[in-house]
């Protein structure tokens, strides 16, 4: 294998990255057949030019997603893939967002399925090495294998401070809570800020891990209806008066399901509105620094009193998932109760990870990173809109991205779309359906699909395949649809 396998040193994906796609390409064309004995670790790296810890990384990949099977004293060999047949027969079919939410992990991990469903970035394009890097110098610092502050970590939270500010976000470092993630940021406020059977304003659709949150903590979500310009406000204002919720929350900038972002009339509607109504709103801008239209928009937060904005942000989507680092934005009562959950949860965090943080973002790597990937997410969100306009039957609609990775498609009333979720499967296509992104499930008109991980090629073919799909349940007597337009809609 190594006689096939050219390392390009100038490439800007690390070379445990090439060496895994290399790996996967073979293994999915059946070059490499299952049950296939890979070189060993010395061999491979010793045939390549490179680190064992380089071809140990790439193994490592490919067995945790389930190309490969280490085997104690015999080696490494090539694994029998799922086939979506398998999958199909697994899932729950559950769309419920816990349902969903565990579906896309899986399908992920399928050699012949594309996932459109998995709002996550290339992984291709994860900045392995210069973490890596980061990661070695944090090594050197023994403290940093040992307990630290539940708030995280000083010099990381002292380096958020400048990361705010490009978002328009004057804070200090007291003000911040080191979390692992954005979803585990909102399950705190969510345990913080309410108590079973307490309800919480949303816009319909909104991010599917939030109400999964929100269910497992029995809250209601209280769905606020969308539009192009963001939520109706006097929608908003109605559920306020009639249920007193805890928070509102929102997704302003690259609002996932839709990918849009409030226009600036309804921001600043919405800060008055929350002024006036003691409303507390909680920002999730995850999304805040992928923008693929313009600029992006500035923060809520940068306009909002501290005591009504509570920040939540993370590095999952602009870096890497598995990071699991994220932060939240408070004022200090709030922030002082969040700390304390913190604490009373799992201790603390990850020193040694959150100071790698701190030193990826101080030598401007985070920079360097989205300059790079916001052609290549351009390029596949153009492949995706193009892919639609020229396969979609008529009367299917869907949202125009501003930034992120995900757009929403609404079908026309009166198809027979109930069996399309599987049938896209047995295609080797996986969407998200748009049942779990709504506070009161209604129907299977609607869904998601996110473009961030595959490759402008696959995008075309898996839309391509999903048209076809469509056109099959269509009822060409029956009207538009009814569920609310968003983004380029009619």
């Amino acid at each position: 294998m190594p006689e096939s396998l050219t390392l390009d040193r100038q490439s800007s994906t690390p070379l445990n990255k090439q060496i895994v796609q290399h790996i996967r390409h073979r293994i999915a064309n059946g070059q490499l057949p299952v049950g296939t004995r890979l070189p060993t670790v010395r061999e491979l790296a010793s045939g390549l030019g490179t680190t064992t810890l380089t071809v140990h990384s790439a193994y490592a990949e490919l067995s945790a997603d389930g190309w490969v099977e280490p085997i104690v004293g015999r080696g490494t060999f090539v694994k029998a893939p799922a086939r979506p047949a398998d999958v199909i027969a697994e899932l729950a079919l559950d769309p419920s967002p816990d349902g969903v939410l565990t579906d896309e992990t899986r399908v992920q991990r399928v050699l012949e399925l594309r996932s459109l469903a998995s709002a996550d970035p290339d992984p291709a394009a994860y900045p392995t090495a210069a973490f890596a890097e980061v990661l070695q110098e944090a090594a050197q610092d023994p403290s940093l294998l040992a307990y630290s502050p539940a708030e995280g970590d000083p010099r990381l939270r002292t380096v958020l401070v400048e990361h705010l500010r490009e978002r328009g976000i004057v804070s200090t470092p007291d003000q911040l809570l080191v979390t692992r993630g954005a979803s585990h940021a909102l399950a705190l406020l969510t345990r913080a800020l309410t108590q079973p059977g307490d309800s919480v304003l949303v816009a319909s659709p909104t991010y599917l891990g939030f109400l999964n949150t929100l269910q497992a903590n029995a809250v209601e979500p209280l769905g606020v209806p969308f539009d192009a310009e963001g939520p109706d406000l006097e929608a908003l204002e109605r559920l306020i008066g009639q249920h007193r919720p805890r928070f509102f929350y929102t997704v302003p900038t690259y609002h996932n399901p839709t990918g849009v972002s409030l226009a600036p009339a309804r921001r600043e509607a919405l800060l008055e509105l929350a002024r006036v109504h003691g409303l507390l709103i909680v920002e999730d801008d995850v999304y805040g620094r992928l923008a693929l239209q313009g600029d992006a928009p500035p923060a809520l937060r940068a306009g909002g009193d501290a005591d009504l904005v509570v920040y939540v942000d993370s590095f999952s989507k602009v870096l890497m998932p598995s990071l699991r680092l994220g932060y939240v934005l408070a004022p200090p009562p709030l922030r002082e109760r969040l700390r304390f959950l913190r604490q009373a949860e799992d201790l603390c965090g990850s020193a040694f990870t959150e100071r790698a943080l701190a030193l990826f973002l101080e030598r401007g790597h985070l920079r360097t990173h989205v300059r790079r990937v916001l052609p290549r997410l351009r390029a596949k969100r153009g492949a995706m809109l193009e892919a639609l306009e020229r396969f979609m039957p008529s009367g299917v609609s869907w949202s125009v991205p501003e930034g992120g990775f995900n757009l929403w498609v609404t079908l026309p009333a009166g198809g027979r779309f109930g069996d399309l979720y599987p049938a896209a499967l047995r295609r080797g296509i996986a969407f998200a359906p748009g049942s779990a992104f709504l506070a009161a499930p209604a129907g299977n008109d609607a869904f998601r699909l996110s473009f961030g991980m595959l490759s402008t090629e696959q995008i075309q073919d898996g839309v391509e395949i999903l048209a076809a799909l469509i056109e099959e349940r269509l009822d060409r007597t029956a009207g538009p649809g009814t569920l609310p337009r968003v983004g380029g809609w009619p």
